[in-house]
């Protein structure tokens, strides 16, 4: 038993490291701040976590109904100061980590923003919940802002033209356009005279050129853009806004002079857009040819040869130009079974060139059949969006004159039946090199440079010439090629360690508490592809992770069986993934 002096002791003990440890807790905390409490529809607010007494850094997952979030990282934040009073130096650091998320509201109201948790150091840190209040914007007579799809029907890979108008009585400045849900913009310029007054604005955070589009006795501003959905539905753009500064009042300001003047006052404004709607149809079944592989427009072909004349064997160059095309990056199909009988097709071709809505494909050909007298038409059916039909462009076909192959006497080759015509001459002085049978014409078959034939003739300069790029070819194997290889393979290894820890980790998980076996797996989940995940997993597996998200920050009650299957089924597909990979 411990004496009197030694409980005292104990206790002190207890009693230092429970105060160390509770000190080390008051010094970590993390909080969350947003950038303004209040915001219009279409605008855009900054949320920032705070993570005092660690540099540790933090990746945490947010998810909240309605609001589009986009991580902006973090940064280490942290500060340190010297202060010497009366001799006495004393050092003061203050760890800190900063994460940013920019949230965009897709709905108008009171929005919480969940509590974030992050675990540092084996502490639980949670932030408390905020409130975001969303205003719709308020129509006005005086500002006014339009968008109209040209058609309020299209078909896949049909080009979409949207105009988008702003109108205004007062004067305004710093004009701001939003519209979500278009990621990614392409504009053409609106049709009018050169002349025209023309503005950059700022649409959805982008330059855009916008022209005077003047509407009665009311100023506007207009400009196209060019819209390419790959998948068919329905373009649906709402919410909508713009917003600026515009004149609301007058004030009487007194100038340089103590003259008293009129000034405008600004005041800055939000207004709403019209809903614009667009229905994307897929290509129809009815009437769909069975050799139809997805070309769109208003399609022409023309094929063009070079050489005319060949001999039989003979490489020749075959340029198909596609123009109208929809989708100019759709993959055109192998030749082959275009050309017909007696024409050769290899399996590869020259990449295709794209230029506006031309595509471009270089193919070699090879005629083996003497009596081909032209490349035949190429037919490839294509819809028309226009007429919404199925039909068919077909090139012109290209007349050709095929040669039969040369054949060369035992005497040509010795050289014993030596005439007085020339080309026989050349073929005489040629025979050493290799006789270029297939070809025929004298500009072809005289020699350009004797001595350089003499020396290439030679098996040592022959050795000499080869063996310095194999010493360089060895060299950058060696040097640069097996390091990537070797750590390619490490890499491999290491991630399918990874998948198979993790997926250890998830069949031992006590789905008892369904809540926190999901926060156990999504915690090892981002680890994982914090260190080996690649963009295709996190694209495969984010059906899973918005359903685990939605569970942890959504407050969506899940079941136990409901938690297991979605940690195999996210299992499962990361090692699919992994077997694609390999």
């Amino acid at each position: 038993m411990l004496s009197g002096t030694g409980k005292k002791q104990l206790l002190s003990v207890v009693l230092f490291l429970a105060a160390v440890t509770g000190l080390h807790a008051r010094e970590l905390s993390l909080s969350a701040e947003l950038e303004q409490d209040q915001i219009w529809l279409g605008d855009s607010v900054r949320l920032t976590l705070y993570l005092q007494g660690s540099e540790k850094a933090i990746s945490p997952e947010l998810f909240i109904p309605d609001v589009d979030i986009e991580p902006l990282g973090g940064t280490v934040r942290s500060s340190r100061s010297v202060t010497n009073i009366n001799g006495q130096v004393t050092e003061t650091v203050r760890k800190a980590y900063v994460y940013n998320f920019r949230l965009t509201p897709e709905t108008s109201g009171r929005i919480t923003v969940p509590g974030i948790e992050v675990e540092v150091d084996g502490i639980r840190l949670v932030t408390r919940e905020l409130n975001l209040n969303v205003k719709r914007p308020q129509a006005t007579n005086d500002f006014s802002l339009e968008l109209q799809f040209e058609k309020d029907k299209i078909f896949l890979d049909e080009l979409c033209r949207l105009k988008v108008s702003f109108f205004y009585s007062r004067s305004l400045r710093s004009l701001d356009i939003r519209i979500p849900g278009l990621e990614e913009i392409n504009y053409e310029g609106t049709s009018g005279s050169p002349n025209d007054e023309r503005y950059e604005i700022s649409l959805n955070g982008s330059p855009v050129v916008f022209s005077r589009d003047d509407r009665g006795n009311t100023a506007g501003l207009s400009a196209v853009l060019v819209l390419h959905p790959d998948e068919a539905g329905v373009i649906s753009l709402y919410n909508a806004s713009a917003s600026f500064e515009g004149v609301t009042g007058y004030q009487n300001v007194r100038d340089f002079f103590g003259r008293i003047q009129q000034q405008e006052v600004y005041d800055r404004m939000v207004i709403p857009g019209n809903r614009a709607r667009a229905e994307v149809a897929p290509f129809p079944m009815r009437g769909q040819p069975d050799d139809f592989f997805g070309l769109s427009g208003n399609i022409s072909l023309d094929v063009s040869i070079e050489p005319r004349e060949v001999h039989i064997g003979d490489p020749v160059t075959l340029n198909l130009k596609v123009s109208g095309m929809n989708n100019p990056e759709i993959v055109i199909p192998e030749l082959g079974s275009y050309l017909g009988q007696g024409i050769d097709v290899p399996d590869t071709r020259s990449s295709a060139k794209i230029a506006g809505n031309t595509c471009t494909v270089t193919q070699t050909i090879r005629i083996n059949d003497i009596s081909v007298e032209q490349v035949p038409p190429i037919k490839f059916s294509y819809f028309n969006p226009e007429t919404e039909e199925y039909e068919y462009a077909v090139s012109a076909a290209v007349p050709v004159k095929v040669l039969d192959t040369r054949v060369l006497t035992a005497s040509e080759l010795e050289g014993s039946a030596v005439t007085a015509d020339e080309v026989d001459k050349v073929l005489l002085e040629r025979k050493r090199e290799g006789i270029y049978y297939n070809y025929s014409g004298k500009d072809l078959l005289e020699p350009d440079v004797i001595m350089i034939e003499r020396l290439t003739g030679s098996a040592g300069v022959k050795i000499l010439l080869i063996i310095p790029p194999i010493i360089f070819l060895i060299i950058i194997i060696y040097t640069a090629v097996l390091p990537q290889v070797k750590a390619r393979a490490a890499e491999r290894a290491s991630r399918g360690k990874a998948i198979r820890k993790l997926k250890k980790s998830a069949m031992k998980g006590n789905f008892d508490n369904p809540l926190e076996s999901l926060r156990e797996f999504n915690g090892a989940l981002n680890a994982f592809l914090k260190i080996h995940g690649t963009s295709e997993d996190k694209k495969s597996i984010k059906e899973f992770t918005e359903r685990i998200n939605s569970v942890l920050y959504g407050r969506v009650e899940i079941t136990a069986g409901k938690a297991q299957e979605i940690v195999a089924d996210t299992v499962v597909t990361l090692e699919k993934q992994e077997a694609v990979n390999v």
